[in-house]
């Protein structure tokens, strides 16, 4: 299944094999900047400029429920790759950590000089959060790289096993990775 968020306010999700449409969530108030999977794909979470994250039945299309706390637009939603946590990125920058069970507020992080844009965990299963706000990437809290300024423009971005991947709206692909023994010292 693949998972879209739009400007429409709405997430769809998609059979990846047919190309149809599954379903069309709706709830959102403002356009949508983010939108992940848990790792049984049977839950999708989205972000929304409308200060908000939604957890949604991805067999339904129903949601679940709304987790509310930023006072800025959300850009970037992330499950843990144990699935218990939620991590969200905003324009308040502040990343808040949730129980994915509960929805309630677990921790807030507030490392960030500027908005936060992208949010992600190692998929390791090490649970390190990898953040990237205007300037720089944080992993596990730390401040580990500054990008330089034609990197800072990026659309959107993705992690996998230390490995950060940013996408710019002219085509460009920036792909950062982190080596093993740097993610085995926190």
């Amino acid at each position: 299944m693949v998972a879209s968020g739009s400007a429409d306010c709405t997430i769809k999700l998609w059979d990846a094999k047919t190309s149809l449409e599954v379903h069309t969530l709706e709830g959102h108030s403002n356009l949508v900047n983010s939108v992940a999977f848990l790792a049984d794909s049977l839950t999708v979470a989205s972000g929304s400029a409308d200060c908000t994250i939604k957890l949604w039945d991805a067999k339904t299309g129903l949601e679940v429920r709304t987790l509310e706390g930023h006072s800025g637009s959300v850009q970037s939603v992330a499950f843990s790759a144990d699935s218990l946590t939620v991590a969200s990125g905003s324009y308040d920058r502040m990343i808040k950590l949730w129980d994915a069970k509960t929805g309630l507020e677990v921790r807030t992080l507030q490392c960030h000089r500027n908005w936060v844009r992208a949010v992600a965990f190692s998929a390791d299963g090490t649970n390190f959060l990898i953040a990237v706000d205007k300037n720089w990437v944080f992993f596990a809290g730390e401040r580990v790289l500054w990008l330089p300024s034609y990197h800072r423009h990026f659309t959107c971005s993705s992690t996998l096993n230390g490995t950060l991947a940013l996408g710019y709206g002219d085509g460009r692909v920036s792909v950062i990775e982190f080596d093993p023994p740097f993610s085995t010292r926190h």
